[in-house]
């Protein structure tokens, strides 16, 4: 994305909950990997959750 471009705002609650449920499948799968990255993992975890609230 260029500089000009500007990203939409989410909008819905339907939108924030898509993305928390992204962040989730990501540390869910990371969590399974053979050298887990913990700090990565709880950074996607605590973003999800916050995603959900604002949902």
């Amino acid at each position: 994305m260029s500089g000009s471009e500007m990203r939409k705002p989410i909008e819905t609650p339907q939108e924030w909950f898509r993305l928390a449920d992204e962040n989730l499948l990501v540390a869910e799968q990371a969590l399974i990997a053979d050298m887990p990255v913990f700090h990565t993992i709880c950074f996607l975890a605590q973003s999800a959750a916050e995603k959900y609230l604002k949902g």
